[in-house]
């Protein structure tokens, strides 16, 4: 079985026995091992050659298709046997058609043409349209349930950014008017390019042969793009489909481009966002803050929501907020508040009443920061002079627990004699213990530790 809505030379399946001895009773058992050598069957040549194209190709089965036309129009019943290249791209109208449907789909969106699983289309943040083939087209069941597999699934996992994905399927009746089209081409091709039966026309119908030759190849893009009329949004009740309607005649836009617009239309897609509906659509009652990059994936990730086109959208409406005062932008232990600033996606946006809160406390800090560096201070002893007439000299007197005063030569004296001359230093002990001390201890290690250092005791009082 081949799924396609119309049944091509090229779809017999020759490599099916009852098929094949059916065709072999008729045009005679020689033949028989003329399929097996070049048409069909696991050693023929055409199936061969579309291994030999890659995986890419193999599944089309061009070649197999090519040779299955062609032999069995050399049993045709009209006067001429065998066929031609124009005939042989009729059998395989399927492919024809994908390729014009590739070059008339447009880079509006990212688009994937004819997948047939839901691993064909990546999970990822970009705007992405699913163009289906003829096979799964609106009117059917199967088209139907594809779309749904898609909006579900990403190869094995779940799809995340379910909102950025959209499908566009082919109505059925209009891809009967582009097989027409389709035909009537190739076959008006057929005639120009037999030299034999041009010199049989009059000037006047060749140069009306031409006319309609170029009619009928610039009116098959036309008719693709009338034939992609269903769009599938997925909504938070499920997929809905949307008539995007025939397009006016003579128009030349992209797929991928009509579609987009029809979005913008329906206000599917942004191009444009106001401050207020960034919290009203994004933040919860109880939320005043929410990362940028947050924002930006609810959009992507919650059907039925519209999307915006770029980050740059999110990006001018921050602006637009912040400068308004209708909200605030904290950028690690910044503040922007009434003032122009330049929002990454790693932003984080604030309510404006939040935004105006930590604005004015950050001020008052500030202010408070520079009336301190414009005095001079007295604290705990530490005499500083103002930064503006430069600081000579530091005079200071701390407690120190005993334990850290390896911490005071590196961390204090250290960095201070690095700056100037050697600091003088004073130290004042105070020891107290329940028993008494012993004047061995007092003697011959305190005393004497002090006098081997060369300090000078000013003051020794024991009680």
């Amino acid at each position: 079985r081949v799924a396609s809505p119309l049944i091509q030379s090229s779809s017999v399946n020759l490599a099916n026995p009852a098929i094949r001895r059916e065709f072999i009773k008729h045009i005679g058992n020689e033949f028989d091992s003329v399929i097996a050598a070049d048409v069909a069957g696991k050693s023929a040549r055409a199936p061969k050659i579309d291994k030999e194209m890659g995986s890419e190709y193999e599944k089309y089965g061009i070649a197999s298709g090519i040779a299955t036309s062609v032999f069995l129009y050399s049993f045709s019943g009209a006067e001429r046997k065998g066929t031609n290249v124009p005939w042989i791209r009729v059998a395989l109208l399927r492919e024809e058609l994908k390729g014009i449907s590739q070059k008339s789909a447009g880079k509006a969106l990212e688009v994937y043409l004819w997948p047939d699983d839901s691993s064909d289309i990546p999970d990822n943040r970009n705007l992405k349209l699913a163009i289906l083939s003829p096979e799964f087209s609106y009117d059917s069941e199967k088209g139907k349930k594809l779309v749904t597999a898609f909006s579900e699934k990403a190869g094995i996992g779940f799809r995340v950014y379910k909102n950025a994905l959209f499908s566009l399927a082919m109505d059925n009746a209009q891809y009967v008017t582009i097989s027409k089209s389709m035909k009537r081409f190739l076959a008006l091709s057929d005639i120009q390019s037999d030299k034999g039966l041009l010199e049989t026309l009059t000037r006047d119908s060749q140069d009306e042969l031409r006319k309609k030759l170029r009619e009928a190849e610039k009116e098959i893009p036309f008719r693709i793009l009338s034939a992609y009329r269903h769009l599938a949004l997925l909504e938070e009740s499920g997929l809905n489909w949307k008539d995007l309607g025939i397009p006016t005649v003579g128009t030349s836009v992209a797929i991928s481009g009509r579609v987009k617009q029809y979005l913008k239309d329906q206000e599917r897609i942004l191009s444009h966002l106001t401050p207020k509906y960034i919290i009203e659509k994004t933040f919860t009652n109880d939320e005043n803050e929410k990362a940028l990059r947050d924002i930006n994936e609810l959009f992507l990730k919650t059907p039925g929501m519209p999307i915006v086109e770029n980050e740059y959208v999110l990006f001018d409406a921050v602006k637009e907020g912040v400068r308004s005062g209708f909200i605030g932008v904290r950028e690690g232990s910044e503040v922007y508040y009434k003032q122009d600033v330049s929002p990454a996606i790693d932003s984080v946006i604030l309510r404006g009443e939040l935004a105006e809160e930590m604005k004015g406390t950050e001020v008052r800090v500030k202010e408070a920061q520079e009336v301190r560096e414009k005095r001079e201070e007295y604290v705990g002893g530490i005499r500083a002079v103002t930064e503006d007439k430069g600081i000579k000299r530091v005079t200071l007197r701390a407690k120190v627990p005993w334990d850290k005063l390896s911490s005071v030569i590196t961390g204090v004296i250290g960095p201070l004699k690095e700056k100037g001359q050697a600091p003088e230093i004073i130290i004042e002990i105070k020891a107290e213990t329940e028993e008494e001390f012993d004047r061995t201890t007092l003697d011959t290690k305190v005393k004497e530790t002090l006098q081997q250092i060369g300090a000078e005791i000013e003051e020794w009082k024991e009680e």
